[in-house]
This record gives C-alpha cells, sequence and structure tokens, in this order.
C-alpha cells in the first residue's frame, strides 16, 4: 500500500512539473552548431520549390536536404562570397534562384551551380527586410529607406519612403511599417500611399515602432510592434484592435515574427518565446525555454518562422539554432528523466 502510495505521489509531482509542450504538441527537435548549423543566431528560413530548406545565419547560408546541413559559398571569389556573411532574409525567386539580403548588400545564389553573385547594382549595405513581389521587383530596406530592384532589368528605384518593415499584399500593393507608428498601404497600380496611425502618439518616441506585418485576409493585417504586442487593423473599416496575449496590458512584447499555423491559430516571435494565439477563442499560449525539459524551446529570443509543406514550424531563433515541431514527432515517446522522481513514459 505504501509503495503504491509512493507511485502515486511521485506521479503527481511529475505531472506538476512537465510543461504543456510535453502533454500537449508542443515538442521540438534541436539543430545547433554541432549538427552542422554555421552559426545558431538563425535570422531566416524558408522551404524551395524543390523542397530544400535554406537557413539564413549570421556566418552564412545552409541549405538542409532532410539529413544534413550544408554551407553555401563561393570560395573562389572573395568579393561575390556569400559565406561569413550576415544573412538576414532570405527568399526565393524564379527558376529555384535564391535572394539573399546580408550585411554586406543583395546577394543572389544559384543552388544548382551553388555560385553566388553579388548585385553591383545594390549598394554594398546592411540590409535588414526583402520581399519579393509577383511582378519580378524585390523590394527591400537599408539606412530605414525602402528601395524597389526591378530584376529583369537589373535597376535599383530608391522610393525615399521609411520604412522599417513592410509585407507585400498579394498582387495588389506593399505594407510598410514605421518607425513612428505608423503604417503605409502602397497601391501597385495607382501609385497611391495611404497611412494609418497604429500606435498612439502619447506613446514615448522611441516605444513606437511596428517591426512585422503579416496580411491574413484581403481586408485585416497582424501588426507586430516593438513594445506594444500585437495588433489587428482592417483597412477597410479603419478599426484596430489590441490583441492580449498576456493577463498585464502594460507588459512590453517585441514581436519579430508572425505566420499562421493551423485554422485561425498564430505562431507570434518574441524576445521572450513564442505565443500561440488562437483567433476564433481569442486566447494565447504561451511556449518559453524550460529547464530539465530537453523538447521545449531551447531559446526565447526568437526571429523567425518557416512552415514547411507537411505543416511542420521551423523557428529560427538567436541563440539557440532550429527549433523544429512536427505533429509527427509528437506522437513518439520519450522517457524524461527529472531529478528526485522515477523516471516515467511521457506520450510527447
Amino acid at each position: 500500500m505504501m509503495r503504491f502510495l509512493y507511485y502515486v505521489i511521485a506521479l503527481s509531482l511529475l505531472l506538476q512539473l512537465v510543461p504543456f509542450s510535453i502533454h500537449g504538441q508542443y515538442y521540438f527537435k534541436h539543430y545547433q552548431v554541432d549538427d552542422g548549423l554555421l552559426h545558431n543566431a538563425v535570422t531566416s528560413v524558408i522551404q524551395d520549390e524543390n523542397g530544400m530548406i535554406w537557413v539564413g545565419t549570421r556566418a552564412g547560408l545552409n541549405r538542409f536536404d532532410g539529413y544534413s546541413f550544408k554551407p553555401c559559398d563561393n570560395r573562389k571569389s572573395t568579393f561575390d562570397n556569400i559565406g561569413n556573411n550576415i544573412v538576414n532574409v532570405v527568399t526565393e525567386g524564379r527558376k529555384g534562384k535564391l535572394w539573399v539580403a546580408t550585411a554586406k548588400g543583395l546577394f543572389s545564389y544559384d543552388p544548382y551551380q551553388e555560385l553566388s553573385i553579388r548585385v553591383a547594382a545594390v549598394p554594398a549595405g546592411y540590409i535588414h527586410h526583402l520581399v519579393k513581389d509577383n511582378r519580378e521587383r524585390l523590394w527591400f530596406i537599408t539606412n530605414g529607406t525602402l528601395h524597389q530592384y526591378q530584376i529583369n532589368k537589373n535597376r535599383l528605384i530608391p522610393t525615399n519612403l521609411q520604412a522599417a518593415c513592410m509585407a507585400t499584399d498579394g498582387n495588389t500593393g506593399l505594407w510598410i511599417g514605421r518607425e513612428d507608428g505608423t503604417i503605409g498601404r502602397y497601391n501597385f497600380k495607382t501609385g497611391n500611399l495611404v497611412n494609418t496611425r497604429i500606435i498612439d502618439e502619447r506613446t514615448p518616441a522611441h516605444l513606437r515602432s511596428i517591426s512585422k506585418i503579416y496580411p491574413i485576409n484581403g481586408q485585416e493585417v497582424l501588426i507586430g510592434c516593438f513594445t506594444q504586442g500585437l495588433k489587428l487593423y482592417n483597412h477597410q473599416t479603419g478599426v484596430c484592435q489590441s490583441l492580449s496575449l498576456v493577463k498585464d496590458p502594460r507588459a512590453s512584447i517585441y514581436v519579430r515574427d508572425i505566420i499562421r499555423g493551423e485554422g485561425e491559430q498564430y505562431w507570434i516571435a518574441t524576445e521572450s518565446g513564442i505565443y500561440i494565439y488562437d483567433r476564433a477563442a481569442n486566447t494565447a499560449q504561451h511556449l518559453q525555454k524550460r529547464l530539465n525539459d530537453p523538447y521545449s524551446l531551447n531559446d526565447n529570443p526568437v526571429y523567425t518562422f518557416c512552415k514547411d509543406r507537411q505543416g511542420g514550424m521551423w523557428v529560427g531563433s538567436y541563440f539557440g539554432g532550429i527549433n523544429y515541431y512536427s505533429k509527427e514527432n509528437a506522437r513518439f515517446k520519450n522517457t524524461i528523466r527529472y531529478p528526485g522522481l522515477i523516471p516515467s513514459r511521457a506520450m510527447l
């Protein structure tokens, strides 16, 4: 009887210590430098048309084929070498060509020839945002200013528009977020720019910056802020509302990336972990690094997301490399040991 009681008490304590990621569906596999990553600071992840995963880091570009990581550099040319470079954004163009925004300008990378070439028409400066539209144009931000690069004409067009972040809105236009707490919607067809204030001017100027814009349908965009958390803006009604990620409305949350998960769930990357916001239920779940939990996030500052074709989520962090989540991984059983407790089988 006493032995049975001991097991009941031990199991009860274990269940209190095991985080939701173990009992629920959030089990992460980790990839770091020891696994072949060039650097544990991951800034961009994409999956190309062939299914390859490309990872931008603070030490260059990696390719992952499902088995191993390969560094992508062009050692034959010092000038055009993308290796050992700070990669900020990777995006895919036509015929599998990659466009890579770095601390030293814009590069194109041919994965078939394994050749990187710096785009000479673009100044060799720090580029921290890059998107491609459906008209074979690249839009990027350097020194706080938005630029357009026409791929087919190899021509750079400065816009003189201030920007801190941006996102394409399908075929219709471009969303621009600014440090002053405003956003703009640029119409490709008409050339009109409609500006809207998102962060109240009573907020101190250095705390107003917009850090991420994520269109979710033809009317609404999610807006991530430097300190003001998550907003939802409807450009047809003009209504902007704050979405609660935590109970304290005064909490400072720095949003770095947003991506849609399943249904009405949105993954929000922040400096303090991941928030999974369920719009239908208006609830949020917070995933963070947890001691003694080898399957949780291994780093709280999360910078980027990529959702692959199987629905798996690639999470790029600043110190912990890649955290990968998939439903398939969540079905495996793993033995988890906690100090002072008997080993227990937990369904992940």
